[in-house]
């Protein structure tokens, strides 16, 4: 059974590395994102806050955060960052286990527009797997990245942080507050 629609604009995935050491983002984030930090560190400047999300963290964005990042003490990074919207949502709610796991809680908290996960070593191993894909063929990517994708919720589901990461994916699936 196929559940992600692979459409651009229902799910992208992102990898950057700085080419520089005066490379910096400046980004508004329209989508529900997911942004793990490989190596190095990334500084975040919003418009009320300042943040460092380490290497092998993971960080959970909602949509409408604008966010520049700027490189300190000449450190280079890469990052892996992954995009969805509310459809997307929506079906990982509907996998195997994971409307189990929703009916459990008995109550959703809400979700900050920024969360960061600590850094944990499954997540080193998951992205590292996720890397090797990169050589494959255009239509294999499309076909496993979503896979991965989905394996990375549950991974998550099995985490300390599930109470967030429940509210994370319930926000997106409720709330489409993607910005045209």
């Amino acid at each position: 059974m196929r559940i992600f629609n692979g459409e651009v604009e229902n799910f992208k995935v992102l990898q950057h590395s700085t080419a520089s050491d005066q490379e910096n983002i400046r980004t508004f984030l329209t989508h529900h994102s997911i942004v793990y930090v490989a190596s190095g560190s990334i500084y975040l400047m919003d418009n009320d806050s300042e943040l460092l999300i380490r290497e092998g963290e993971l960080c959970l964005f909602s949509p409408g955060v604008y966010f520049s990042s700027e490189l300190t003490c000449n450190n280079k990074y890469s990052m892996f960052a992954l995009f969805f919207n509310q459809w997307t949502a929506q079906c990982i709610l509907r996998l195997p286990g994971i409307t189990d796991i929703l009916n459990e809680q008995c109550k959703l908290t809400s979700c900050k527009e920024i969360h960061i996960i600590p850094k944990e070593n499954i997540f080193h191993n998951f992205f590292d797997s996720i890397q090797l894909y990169h050589k494959l063929k255009k239509e294999v990517k499309d076909e496993m990245i979503p896979i991965k994708f989905a394996e990375l919720i549950y991974i998550l589901l099995d985490s300390p942080h599930k109470q967030t990461v429940l509210s994370f994916l319930s926000e997106a699936a409720m709330n489409d507050k993607i910005m045209q």
